[in-house]
């Protein structure tokens, strides 16, 4: 114990000092000989006036032409401070090696300082203003070296966890659970860290945040000015904040808003369904940060961090109980489209991770002679809290009705428990279509030709014609949905990130998944043909159910297409595919001691998705 503890501080100390060598002569070599901020000499203007410490703009065609330092023409960052009442765009132009450069910038109303890169040599710049009141002053050449901390924590984990991984390789290959845990928690921890802090990065996470925010609350809430901000698109636009000392300055701006603005009152009109528990985490997360006093950015990311620590309980508890396969669940788990969701405002993540868990725990219940009650209540919570939000997941319940009579205590205390589970989702089902059946029911809230209704009805009024569209449908998108790309390595709006190894990202993923499942057949006994044909039924039922629901609230009624269909949906249901079409065998299969790919591919995957975003210096 001692020495693996030696070995790992030793490790970190290492990795620590590359991480800042690295950070210093690989980011910041241009300027290791610079090294210096300075005032460059404003040598024309045109239509700017001198108002105090501030130059004005008085037209919309204003400029500002700044010489830079004869002895050493290099420009690294371009910073000033400016007022302005309204987003609005602006204009740098400079040669770069006798090549004219010009670059749109956005400033935003509520920050007041632009730290823009510029990254070349040049003897002088133009600063074109699109606005008469533009105010800028203390215009600065930074060419100082700047040590990134989001570069230096990540490359820390990078080297550590590589080395960690390798030299208790044996350890952590058997103790696949506890691998799990030390990949998520120092990957997942990053990508909250890394990614920006903000709204409009994954699948309507806008909407997530005011809900999470408002879950306990009935009536009327309130609100700071930096909620507002935080939903309004131009928050988050790249060309706004092109660096993190800018995205210091938007979080710094935020958090101030938060404190001093007047706190808003907004009717919710909005009572607490059981539809809306899973937006418990986020909640709990505001109510602990508000408590303890947090800022506005440190609330926001202690939510998205109680979502993300409950997501990575329901996978490890999947892997710790089930009785098999533990290393499928282990990569399906890591997934970065996953692991990417479940670090923002998205419920989709603790979804799929507790349909994991509920498949888990019925594969554990065929393996042993007496069902243990505390699984069966597990099970049934884990597939309920899948389904508050979607009930097209609540038929999963009835597995539980495969279960042999002769596992109970008697053949009577079976049949009445699989009575209960019957109710329960005949219940559950109702809440989604009694409303539709039986009022006129709108479409999806964000707009659209849409009407749950009015879709239903065009459905009734041809069915043959809605079955040949299911068929063509899922003839076309099927795999695609299953085991694409988009449901492997997808990060949402941020795909232009990774955009240049995504495919290659998605392809190693699924290469590693196939070869993890028929490495390591599945026992017989356990997975028997009648239940992969119980799982194969139960597929093709809740992905028929998926593309209706989504058909009858997101499609503009009449169409011959089905819109708003995505792998996340269909991610939940990926263990249960993998059981379908794996292989079965009666022998003891023998543990590989030297797999070291399986713990190494994940880890660097997730690692890959964030290091375009850590290498354009963003992140905090």
């Amino acid at each position: 114990m001692k020495k693996n503890k030696k070995f790992i501080l030793i490790l970190l100390l290492i990795s620590l000092v590359f991480s800042f060598l690295i950070e210093i002569f690989v980011f910041n070599y241009k300027v290791l000989t610079k090294n210096k901020k300075y005032e460059p000499k404003i040598i024309e203007k045109h239509d700017v006036t001198k108002d105090g410490n501030w130059y004005k703009s008085t037209t919309n065609k204003a400029y500002i032409i700044i010489k830079t330092d004869n002895k050493n023409q290099y420009v690294n960052k371009l910073t000033f401070d400016y007022k302005i009442n309204r987003d609005l765009d602006w204009k740098t132009e400079y040669k770069n090696n006798n090549k004219k450069v010009t670059v749109i910038n956005k400033s935003s109303s509520f920050t007041n300082k632009a730290i823009k890169p510029i990254k070349s040599n040049t003897d002088q710049i133009k600063i074109s203003f699109n606005h008469k009141n533009f105010r800028i002053k203390n215009i600065e050449v930074n060419n100082k070296i700047y040590i990134n901390l989001s570069r230096i924590i990540f490359i820390t984990i990078l080297l550590l966890g590589i080395g960690i991984l390798i030299e208790f390789r044996d350890y952590f290959y058997k103790n696949i659970d506890k691998a799990f845990l030390l990949i998520v928690l120092s990957c997942g921890a990053l990508f909250i860290l890394v990614f920006p802090k903000n709204v409009y990065i994954s699948w309507d996470d806008q909407i997530h945040l005011k809900k999470s925010y408002t879950l306990i609350n009935n009536g009327d809430h309130s609100f700071s000015t930096s909620f507002k901000v935080l939903e309004s698109m131009g928050a988050i636009d790249n060309l706004t904040f092109r660096t993190r000392e800018e995205k210091l300055e938007l979080y710094k701006s935020l958090n101030k808003l938060h404190k001093e603005t007047k706190q808003d009152k907004i009717q919710t009109n909005a009572t607490i369904g059981y539809n809306k528990l899973i937006y418990l985490p986020f909640s709990i997360g505001f109510i602990i940060a508000e408590t303890l006093g947090f800022s506005f950015i440190g609330m926001v990311v202690f939510s998205k961090l109680m979502n993300f620590l409950l997501y990575v309980l329901l996978i490890y508890m999947a892997i710790k109980i089930i009785p098999f396969a533990k290393k499928l669940i282990f990569l399906i788990g890591l997934l970065p489209a996953n692991i990417y969701l479940a670090s923002q405002f998205s419920y989709d993540p603790t979804i799929t991770a507790s349909i994991i868990l509920g498949i888990a725990i019925f594969l554990k219940m065929l393996t042993i002679e007496k069902i243990n009650y505390r699984y069966i209540m597990a099970f049934v919570l884990a597939i309920i809290w899948a389904s508050l939000p979607k009930a097209v997941y609540c038929p999963l319940l009835l597995l539980l009705l495969f279960i042999p009579n002769k596992k109970f205590n008697s053949k009577k205390e079976g049949c009445l428990v699989k009575t209960i589970i019957v109710i329960i989702t005949t219940l559950l089902l109702a809440t989604f279509i009694l409303p539709t059946v039986s009022s006129n029911v709108g479409g999806d809230v964000r707009g659209g030709n849409t009407s749950v209704s009015g879709q239903l009805k065009f459905v009734l009024a041809s069915p043959l014609s809605f079955v040949i569209l299911l068929i063509k449908f899922f003839s076309v998108n099927g795999v695609s949905l299953a085991l694409g790309e988009r449901g492997f390595v997808d990060i949402a709006y941020l795909n232009s990130y990774i955009s240049l190894f995504q495919s290659a990202a998605y392809m190693i993923a699924l290469i590693l998944m196939f070869y993890t499942l028929y490495a390591e057949p599945i026992n017989k006994k356990a997975l028997t043909p009648k239940i992969k044909t119980i799982f194969a039924i139960a597929y093709a039922g809740i992905s028929i159910l998926i593309a209706a629901a989504l058909y009858l609230s997101f499609t503009e009624v009449g169409s011959n297409v089905i819109e708003g269909v995505q792998p996340r949906y269909f991610s939940p249901l990926l263990l249960m595919l993998l059981m379908i079409i794996s292989a079965t065998t009666n022998k003891k299969t023998k543990e590989s001691k030297n797999n070291i790919l399986v713990l190494l591919i994940p880890f660097g995957l997730l690692l890959l998705t964030m290091l375009p975003v850590v290498v354009a210096g963003r992140g905090i």
